[in-house]
């Protein structure tokens, strides 16, 4: 549970002389004040909470009434999220494969029965759209059974003390039903669909054929015939394939990560992944720099002085989240 919502659920316990105290006096100021002007006769029963408090309304004069002592523990809670040392998680398909979803390199240059080339390139969607849509039909009704497993739990606990952000190569959801809040899939989620002729499959500028915008998500898998409501293009699995565009994978903010976790005693955790491959090798180069880091995985290689831990995801990381969290 969100410690947010935790921390709401404690509002009626607790009398504003025991929260306010433990706020930095700029927070003490701005929630008497707010109260202050929401109720001049009784500042201390209302409290209002605008955009400057987290939510995301543009006006930060709409906001959204809640009790002084709710509004109190919100900014205790925000105090706490933004002090707290980052972890960033980067992982791959051994992630999940004990969840049930198996991996590309489990199939000896197979993918459930089909050549790589003929369900997963740009170039063969084109080619046979009917193909690849009946294999992703195929995975989007195997991925409806998996669970997440111990490890993806585990990954989840981490936000109790720490700031954590995923950068996932897989494209289930599996993270988010765990409880992870902040979830970037580079290679798209299997549960959501776009025009294929999007703009973020291509990175070629001026490219005059990839200019749609839309995305929905997917209830069911894609038909042949289900077209775009805004262009008329046909409708197609919102994951990237060979040849497009890898998406979510902005360098600057990386970089910013990087220092937080650098200068701030922060943690990197690399999982279920071989890192021979890009963007897996690149990550893991660019955060050895990294004094606290580790590489999870069945079969980890040796990279600069990463910490190597092998095993199962479900096995493993459990152990280290509890190490980390003790």
């Amino acid at each position: 549970m969100d410690t947010t919502i935790q921390l709401v659920k404690m509002a009626t316990e607790r009398s504003p002389e025991e929260i306010v105290p433990f706020l930095p006096d700029v927070f003490q100021k701005r929630i008497r004040q707010d109260a202050m002007d929401a109720d001049p006769a009784n500042p201390k029963r209302v409290f209002h909470m605008g955009s400057w408090a987290g939510t995301t309304d543009e006006d930060p004069f709409v906001k959204e009434t809640r009790t002084f002592n709710e509004g109190a523990l919100i900014w205790k809670s925000f105090f706490e999220r933004e002090n707290m040392k980052t972890v960033i998680v980067f992982s791959g398909a051994g992630l999940s494969a004990d969840s049930g979803i198996p991996t590309f390199r489990d199939s000896g240059g197979l993918w459930e029965n089909h050549n790589v080339e003929d369900v997963a390139e740009h170039e063969a969607w084109f080619r046979d759209k009917e193909l690849v849509l009946r294999f992703y039909e195929q995975r989007f009704n195997g991925y409806k059974d998996c669970k997440p497993h111990l490890g993806h739990e585990a990954l989840a606990r981490l936000e109790q003390k720490f700031k954590v952000v995923h950068i996932t190569q897989n494209i289930d959801d599996l993270l988010e039903q765990a409880g992870c809040s902040d979830v970037r899939h580079l290679h798209g989620r299997i549960r959501s669909k776009k025009c294929e002729w999007h703009k973020d499959i291509t990175t070629l500028d001026g490219d005059r054929k990839f200019v749609c915008d839309f995305k929905a998500e997917m209830i069911e898998p894609v038909k042949l015939g289900e077209l775009c409501p805004k262009c008329g293009g046909q409708m197609r699995p919102d994951v990237v394939w060979f040849n497009e565009a890898v998406g979510n994978l902005n360098y600057d903010e990386m970089k910013d990560w990087c220092k937080e976790v650098k200068y701030n005693d922060g943690i990197f955790i690399c999982a279920g992944t071989s890192v021979q491959v890009y963007p897996a090798g690149y990550m893991v180069s660019f955060f050895s720099q990294v004094k606290n880091k580790f590489i999870v995985d069945r079969k980890p290689q040796k990279i600069a002085d990463y910490e190597l831990i092998e095993g199962n995801a479900s096995e493993t990381l459990p152990v280290l989240v509890d190490r980390l969290m003790s």
